[in-house]
């Protein structure tokens, strides 16, 4: 089984009802903050974690899109 490297992967627990959900949590670079009109970009993956793991490449490879469009306006 390979492993698949997830850095901005963030699991919540809820204790009390016993399950879990799963979001992308990323820290916006300062010098995009003002580009991109906030610090931190959070997008909901979903509870179930294999549905979740498949979601994250697809909201990686927007965030991704979106920090270089964003880079690009920034310098000019």
């Amino acid at each position: 089984m390979s492993s698949v490297i997830v850095d901005y992967w963030q699991e919540r627990k809820n204790k009390k009802l016993g399950s879990s959900s799963y979001r992308y949590r990323r820290v916006v670079e300062r010098e995009l903050r003002s580009t991109l009109g906030k610090g931190e970009i959070t997008i909901a993956l979903g509870n179930a974690k294999g549905d979740a793991l498949v979601k994250y490449r697809q909201v990686h490879r927007e965030v991704e899109q979106t920090a270089a469009l964003s880079r690009v306006e920034w310098c000019g």
